[in-house]
């Protein structure tokens, strides 16, 4: 698998693997007994941010939920449509514009007995603060980004193009707002053409939902930046 197709196995390894595929009905379950889940997923450059819901039967990997009537689940009052598939089980999901997306909005959640959970987020896509420079050397490399957190972790992909499919996948610490890729990243690479390839997973617990919890989570990846390797010379030290 190529660092191309990266964001669509990541969404899917990421929110369902390990998971039962199972569905249910929610109407079959007490309501204290709902794992919530809530995901936002964004690709840097793209017109639409995918917000999926989950629900599911005693924990993270129970059976997946359909909400009866008159439970329901939306974003910023809006309604979001039942989907399912076999390897996914049962789930709510909804594009919303990126362009009126940053900034605070609020998932709700109300149970078969008519009580609604409100979960507040404030949401900020993860770009690049500034461009990166078109050659390098084998030096460390210092990314300075926009939306992230002090210890947020990224996870960084550098590959050369005599091995596309190489996983080299790092995961490095946000400090004011920088990664810095040191100097061993790129010492086994070929000097010539690179695709660096960033991902960001940020999750914590929900602070409204029923007593048996749950989990909001944002998923940003960044476009392919392109960079050209050249080697540092012993003389140059």
């Amino acid at each position: 698998m190529t660092a191309k197709s990266l964001l669509p196995f990541l969404l899917v390894l990421f929110l369902f693997s390990c998971n039962s595929e199972e569905i249910g009905n929610s109407k079959d379950v007490a309501p204290d007994t709902i794992y919530t889940s809530y995901t936002m997923a964004y690709s840097e450059g793209e017109a639409l941010v995918n917000c999926t819901a989950q629900f599911r039967f005693a924990g993270p990997l129970g059976t997946t939920l359909v909400l009866n009537n008159p439970s329901k689940v939306q974003i910023d009052a809006q309604t979001i449509p039942l989907d399912s598939s076999s390897s996914r089980g049962a789930f709510y999901e909804l594009n919303k514009a990126m362009a009126n997306f940053t900034g605070s909005h609020t998932w709700s959640f109300t149970d078969i007995a008519g009580k609604t959970y409100e979960e507040p987020f404030v949401f900020e896509p993860v770009t690049l603060a500034s461009e990166l420079p078109a050659t390098i050397k084998t030096a460390d490399l210092l990314l300075k980004f926009n939306g992230v957190n002090d210890n947020d972790s990224m996870s960084v992909t550098v590959i050369d193009t005599t091995k596309p499919d190489a996983d080299n996948e790092q995961k490095y610490s946000v400090n004011n707002g920088t990664v810095l890729l040191p100097a061993t990243l790129f010492k086994n690479l070929k000097p010539g053409t690179l695709k660096l390839y960033c991902y960001l997973i940020r999750k914590k617990a929900l602070q409204n939902c029923p007593k048996e919890g749950g989990l909001i989570s944002e998923i940003h990846y960044l476009k392919e930046r392109t960079l050209t390797l050249e080697r540092v010379e012993m003389d140059e030290f």
